[in-house]
């Protein structure tokens, strides 16, 4: 293929530009897929979101993000996080009523049925 934009140079406003310089003879009609499942299944390299938070925090805490001890991992699926000034600086956006006081605890968890009864 040879680089040659001259061409653009002789069209005049009012000619219609030849897309198929660009694309060829390609459709610009994009092909229907019909299936019984059209939603993908998730996919992860973690087999549960706990070890995938396990890494994210062992990460936080080598990179000296957060300290080691403002973090606790309890059950699986249960973790609190203090909320130091660097996080209540990042976080500054929460609703008021998820963000805890400063120093006071985020208690988060992937448990949906552990958030529905408190």
């Amino acid at each position: 293929m040879k680089q040659d934009e001259d061409f653009l140079d002789k069209l005049q406003p009012d000619d219609e530009f030849d897309f198929s310089v660009i694309f060829g003879n390609e459709s610009d009609n994009t092909e229907s897929v019909i299936t019984d499942q059209p939603l993908e299944q998730p996919l992860s390299i973690y087999s549960h979101d706990d070890l995938f938070f396990r890494d994210l925090f062992e990460q936080l805490v080598s990179s000296g993000q957060i300290s080691g001890n403002d973090i606790k991992v309890n059950d699986p699926g249960y973790i609190e996080l203090v909320n130091t000034p660097e996080l209540n600086e990042v976080l500054f956006d929460l609703p008021q009523e998820a963000m805890p006081k400063l120093r006071d605890i985020f208690r988060l968890t992937t448990d949906k049925e552990l958030v529905q009864s408190d």
